[in-house]
């Protein structure tokens, strides 16, 4: 899987009280982090995470705005959007396409005394997806939605809640049921439908 440099936000909240995803709080601490690597499996079709990874793309490469958002109730969040480019076949060949990424929800907690961290929680993410060329995003060839737990491997290592320069975190989760959901799909993502979804090393740093 082609993959551009993830810039993502690490929102810190110093106040107590419920968290609002779009408006964090006036003093939030926020820095940028970038995905280093992993790999995202899906259908038994495995796609390598690593910035550069799967040639260049026949699309111009697309922003990506993510942010993960702590707090001192030792909660964690990840919200945004962000976009990638693979190709299907073994190796990767033949068709392209671009798959746009939401997460409709996330809920996490993290625990530890440092400098390394356990983190857990759970998350839906739907992945429209896209034939390309065209560019313009106008060949719409699926949507699948799959909730996550996030698995009991992961783990912060640096400082939390107020990330700094170099601290790292890595998510291993799994689909759970009913795993992967279709709608207006073709070939092959139909054939996706109820079957499980994994991520496995997912690496990001604090920049």
């Amino acid at each position: 899987m082609r993959t551009r440099p993830v810039k993502l936000f690490i929102a810190v909240l110093t106040a107590l009280g419920l968290l609002v995803l779009s408006a964090p709080p006036a003093g939030a601490n926020t820095v940028s982090v970038e995905e280093t690597g992993g790999t995202y499996t899906a259908a038994g079709n495995v796609f390598d995470l690593t910035p550069g990874s799967g040639g260049a793309p026949p699309c111009p490469g697309k922003p990506s705005t993510q942010s993960l958002t702590g707090q001192t109730l030792m909660r964690w969040f990840v919200g945004g959007t962000t976009t990638r480019y693979f190709q299907l076949g073994t190796p990767p060949s033949g068709q392209w396409y671009q798959e746009d990424i939401q997460y409709l929800t996330w809920s996490g907690t993290y625990s530890g005394a440092g400098p390394t961290y356990a983190l857990s929680g759970t998350f839906v993410e739907r992945k429209r997806y896209y034939a390309v060329p065209p560019c313009n995003k106008t060949a719409g060839v699926c949507v699948v939605t799959t909730p996550f737990t996030i698995l009991g491997t992961s783990t912060y290592n640096g400082s939390l809640p107020t990330a700094v320069t170099g601290d790292t975190f890595t998510i291993n989760a799994t689909s759970t049921a009913p795993h992967m959901s279709v709608s207006s799909c073709s070939a092959p993502f139909v054939s996706w439908a109820g079957q499980t979804a994994s991520y496995t090393g997912w690496s990001f740093q604090v920049l």
